[in-house]
Parts: structure tokens; C-alpha cells; sequence
């Protein structure tokens, strides 16, 4: 993990090499299903600089969803699951098992979080529009929360083992 935190920090990080790609779909994806559910609603996808909040910081990039020319949520690169997923395949990388069970849950569980993602993505821009008020509170716990619950239940899954039951004739 301290690997893989260090070539991020200092090759991957600075030229955005995996975070735009990796922001870009979930933006997609989240904006793909606000479509469905919405279809009528005008819905678009800007990448703007945003500036930094005080001078000890660095402004970054941010994508938009905007819905009919309203921004309804942003998402930065830290909120891409990019360290969701590494925490995921880390386990399951590292966790002794047969190597067809590792790329199938690899699989799985990576589109299962990036499912998640834009479902939490389009939730926020939900929360936004209807009640600002608890936007912050579910971005910073609530979702959490979910989402680690929900990388554990495919661990579970994962590493149990089919259990043999014999019956009596």
C-alpha cells in the first residue's frame, strides 16, 4: 500500500494520469443515469478550475453535471472511488484464493463500486436540489459509511468458502 500510495503521490497524481479518465466516467456515469431517470431534463458535463479556498491552498479541476444549465454536482478527483477500488483489489490481491475466484471478484467489485459511485453522485445532486441542509452530513458520513459497508458484504462473499452439507438417507 505504501508502494502504491508513493507512485501516486509523485507520478500519478501531478499529470492527473488516472484521476481524469477515472473522474470523467464517473461523471458519465452518473449523468447517463440522471438521464434516465430524468429524460426530459437537459443534462451536461463541464470541467471548470476551481480556485482555492484560501492562499494555503491549490486550486483544482472539478467536474459539473449541470441540469438544464443549473450545476447540480460537482465531483473532484478525490471523490472518483479511485482508493476504494485500490483498497479493494489490495484485498483481494492479497487475500489467498484460487486466481479465476481473484479476476471474477476483481470484477465484480470494481464495477459493483463504480456502480455505487454514480448512484452516490447522482444521490448528492439529489440532496442539493431538495435538501441542501444534509448534503454535507451524507457526502461526508452517511455515504461513507455505505460504501465501505458495501466493499466489506463482497469481502464476506469473497472469502467464504462453499460449505459441503451431507444429508442422511
Amino acid at each position: 500500500m505504501l508502494v502504491w500510495k508513493l507512485v501516486y503521490l509523485f507520478v500519478l497524481l501531478p499529470g492527473r494520469v488516472i484521476d481524469k479518465p477515472l473522474t470523467r466516467a464517473s461523471i458519465n456515469g452518473a449523468a447517463a443515469l440522471m438521464q434516465v431517470c430524468n429524460p426530459s431534463a437537459r443534462i451536461s458535463i463541464s470541467e471548470e478550475w476551481k480556485p482555492a479556498a484560501n492562499a494555503a491552498e491549490t486550486g483544482h479541476m472539478m467536474d459539473y453535471i449541470r441540469v438544464n444549465g443549473q450545476k447540480v454536482v460537482g465531483i473532484a478527483d478525490g471523490c472518483n472511488a479511485l482508493e476504494l477500488y485500490v483498497l479493494f483489489l489490495g484485498f483481494i490481491i492479497s487475500y489467498p484464493n484460487r486466481s479465476k475466484r481473484k479476476i471474477n471478484f476483481s470484477f465484480i467489485g470494481v464495477l459493483t463500486i463504480y456502480g455505487c459511485n454514480c448512484l452516490r453522485l447522482d444521490a448528492l445532486a439529489w440532496l442539493n436540489g431538495h435538501t441542501v441542509e444534509v448534503t454535507d452530513f451524507a457526502h461526508q458520513y452517511l455515504i461513507q459509511i455505505g460504501m465501505y459497508a458495501l466493499i466489506f458484504a463482497i469481502w464476506l462473499q469473497y472469502t467464504r468458502r462453499k460449505r459441503v452439507r451431507l444429508y442422511a438417507v
